[in-house]
């Protein structure tokens, strides 16, 4: 299969995204299926720390969906990020089920989390 491809362009210079996703296995540490330089463990119900190996520049965001098999079964769901820790290179993921009353809940079989963390090589300016 070919297609055309692009170099990637920015509005700010020196941008690096980090491409992570996410699959479900329950109690357990989710199966990292992409993240290049990246490691994830499971801390608590819903809670999943990423680590970089190395310092992956200035922290700027990230982007987020979900995904699954059965896609009903994550209608609703929320993901939430505390701030990038510059110091160990960690980035804490938290997800959340709906309703009215959301709990923390871990990411089941056949679902995803993917992220697209974004890094500036030099600083702000």
């Amino acid at each position: 299969m070919s297609f055309d491809a692009f170099d990637s362009q920015d509005t700010e210079a020196t941008m690096v995204n980090t491409t992570i996703r996410l699959a479900g296995t329950g109690a357990t540490d989710p199966t990292l299926i992409y993240g290049k330089g990246v490691s994830v463990q499971r801390l608590a119900l819903g809670q999943f720390r990423v680590t970089w190996k190395e310092n992956p520049g200035f922290y700027t965001g990230y982007l987020c969906g979900l995904g699954a098999a059965v896609p009903a079964n994550m209608a609703g769901c929320t993901v939430i990020c505390i701030p990038y820790n510059n110091t160990g290179y960690i980035f804490d993921v938290y997800l959340f089920s709906g309703g009215t009353t959301p709990a923390a809940r871990d990411l089941a079989a056949a679902e995803f989390i993917n992220l697209d963390c974004r890094f500036k090589r030099n600083g702000i300016s």
